[in-house]
C-alpha cells in the first residue's frame, strides 16, 4: 500500500455488466410482479426492426420462443428485453437501482465526451447491461447476496465494529436490512440461477460437493467478463478486463468465461468441509409447456413434425409453484395424417398407396400460423432466425379469425392446384395410382416413375 485510501477496483471501478445484471434488472422483479414464472415462455425474437434487429443475441441467433429458465440459463437478451418491456423500463429501473442498491444507475447523466444526456431507463442498459456508468463489483456482491439471504438486502459493510486499545467501543456499523423479495421470488430466481451455474454459461463454476447458483456477463467486444455467484455459506462477485478496456482473449484449453473460472478456484477451499446447502425449496412441480403456443403443452404438441423428423424440441418443462399454473392449453398444434413419403399431408391416393405398402403416413401436429405470423417469422429469418422455424412443412395457415386459408408455401410455389391450409402430399396424385393401378395390370404406362409403377417385360 503506497497511499491513503487509493483507487480500489472492487469499490471505486465502475464497469459495464452485460448479462450478469439481469437477474437484478429484469428477472427477480418481474417475478415479483407475478408476471412470469420458470415456465413461462417468451418470444425469442427481434422486438424490433428500427435499426436493424434489437436486441441482438450474443450468438447472433434466434430460436423463436424459449421458457424463462432457458432464457437465464442461456442468458438471451432477446428474452431479456421482452421481459423488460413486460414490467416497464421504470420499474425495472427503480427495482434494480432502489432495492438491489445499484447505486450507480442513473436516468440523467450529461455526458462529458459529445454533450447528450444519457440514461439507464431504456431496454439496453436494463436487459443487457449496457449501462451508462456501470456498477462497482461490491454493489453487484450485495445485490446477488439477497438471494442467498431469502430476499433479504443487507447493506454491504467493510466492518462491523471498531473497539480502542481498552476494550471501548469506537465505531459501531450497523447493517441496514430489508427484504425487498418474496420466498416465491427467491426460489423461481434460485433456481434458475443454479441451472446457469452448473449446465449453462457459468459452468465452469461448479464446485464438488456444493449448490452454487449464479450469473455470468460479458460486454461488448469481450471487454468485461463477469460471474457473479453464491452458495448457502458465501457470495462473491468477480470482473476480469483491462483498466483501459480491451478484449478480454482467453487462451486455456476449457476455459470460457475467465471470471467463473477464477470464482471457482477462490470459492472451492473455502467451501472445503462445509455441507451442501439448498437454495431452494421442493415446494415446485415441473410443467410441460409449448414453445408454439405458448401455454401448457398437450399431447399433440410433442408430435410437432420438427420434432418428429428433425428433433426440434417443441416442448419443454420448468418448475413452478401450483397455484402458478397456467390455466389454458395449447390451442396452435393440430394433428394430421402426414405422408413421410411424399412429404405433405396425406391425402385420398396416400391412402390407397398405404393400403398397398407404398407409402407411409404418420399422425403429426402442424402449427396454426396466420400470415401476420409467418411474415414476422420471415422477417426475422434475415436476421438469424434459424430456418427450421420458416419451413413449409409446419406451417397450418389460418386467417386472424382462425379459420382455414390457402396455402401454397411461403415461396407460393407449393399446392399448385389444391387450395388446403397446408402443403398436401404432391407425389401420391389421381394420374399416379391410375399409373399404378395399369402397372399392376400388365398394361403399359406412361408415367413409369409414378409410385408403384413397373415396366411390362420383354
Amino acid at each position: 500500500k503506497t497511499q491513503h485510501d487509493g483507487w480500489n477496483n472492487a469499490v471505486d471501478a465502475k464497469l459495464q455488466t452485460g448479462s450478469s445484471i439481469k437477474p437484478l434488472s429484469v428477472y427477480a422483479p418481474a417475478f415479483e410482479l407475478g408476471i412470469i414464472t420458470p415456465a413461462s415462455v417468451v418470444l425469442d425474437m427481434p422486438l424490433n426492426y428500427n435499426s436493424g434487429a434489437f436486441p441482438r443475441n450474443d450468438n447472433y441467433k434466434y430460436s423463436y420462443s424459449r421458457t424463462i429458465l432457458s432464457g437465464v440459463t442461456a442468458s438471451v437478451n432477446a428474452v431479456a428485453v421482452r421481459v423488460v418491456d413486460m414490467i416497464g423500463t421504470q420499474y425495472s429501473y427503480e427495482f434494480a437501482k432502489y432495492k438491489f442498491g445499484l447505486s450507480t444507475l442513473t436516468d440523467d447523466y450529461l455526458s462529458p465526451y459529445d454533450g447528450i444526456v444519457k440514461s439507464d431507463v431504456g431496454l439496453s442498459p436494463l436487459g443487457m447491461g449496457a449501462l451508462t456508468i456501470g456498477s462497482s463489483v461490491r454493489d453487484m456482491t450485495a445485490a446477488f447476496a439477497t438471494f442467498a439471504n431469502d430476499g433479504v438486502y443487507r447493506e454491504d459493510r467493510t466492518y462491523t465494529k471498531v473497539y480502542d486499545s481498552n476494550g471501548n467501543l469506537v465505531l459501531d456499523n450497523v447493517q441496514e436490512s430489508e427484504q425487498i423479495l418474496s420466498h416465491k421470488t427467491v426460489n423461481y430466481m434460485n433456481f434458475c440461477l443454479t441451472q446457469a451455474a452448473s449446465g449453462g454459461t457459468g459452468y465452469e463454476s461448479r464446485i464438488s460437493g456444493q449448490t452454487v447458483a449464479g450469473k455470468t456477463g460479458t460486454s461488448d467486444n469481450y471487454k468485461d467478463r463477469w460471474f457473479c455467484g453464491f452458495t448457502g455459506h458465501y457470495t462473491a462477485a468477480v470482473w476480469t478486463g483491462y483498466e483501459v478496456p480491451e478484449r478480454v482473449y482467453v487462451t486455456s484449453y476449457g476455459v470460457n468465461n475467465p471470471a467463473a473460472y477464477l470464482w471457482q478456484k477462490v470459492m472451492a477451499p473455502i467451501h472445503d468441509g462445509l455441507p451442501r446447502v439448498d437454495l431452494y425449496d421442493n415446494d415446485m412441480s415441473y410443467a410441460s409447456v409449448c414453445l408454439d403456443g405458448l401455454t401448457n403443452a398437450t399431447s399433440a404438441c410433442s408430435k410437432d413434425i420438427r420434432t418428429v423428423q428433425d428433433n426440434l424440441k417443441r416442448v419443454e418443462s420448468a418448475p413452478l409453484y401450483w397455484e402458478d399454473r397456467e390455466t389454458t392449453s395449447c390451442k396452435k398444434h393440430v394433428l394430421v395424417d402426414y405422408c413421410t413419403s411424399g412429404h405433405g399431408v396425406a391425402n385420398e391416393y396416400c391412402m390407397k398407396f398405404k393400403a398397398v405398402e407404398q407409402a407411409e403416413i404418420a399422425e403429426v401436429a402442424l402449427v396454426k400460423t396466420t400470415q401476420k405470423e409467418l411474415d414476422e417469422l420471415i422477417k426475422a429469418k434475415g436476421y438469424g432466425l434459424d430456418s427450421q422455424y420458416v419451413d413449409d412443412k409446419f406451417i397450418y395457415l389460418t386467417t386472424e379469425a382462425g379459420a382455414d386459408a390457402n396455402f401454397h408455401g411461403i415461396k407460393g410455389d407449393q399446392n399448385k392446384d389444391v387450395n388446403a391450409p397446408y402443403i398436401v402430399c404432391s407425389e401420391h396424385t389421381k394420374e399416379a395410382w391410375e399409373a399404378y393401378e395399369k402397372a399392376q395390370a400388365g398394361e403399359t404406362t406412361d408415367t413409369p416413375d409414378a409410385p408403384g409403377a413397373t415396366k411390362p417385360n420383354g
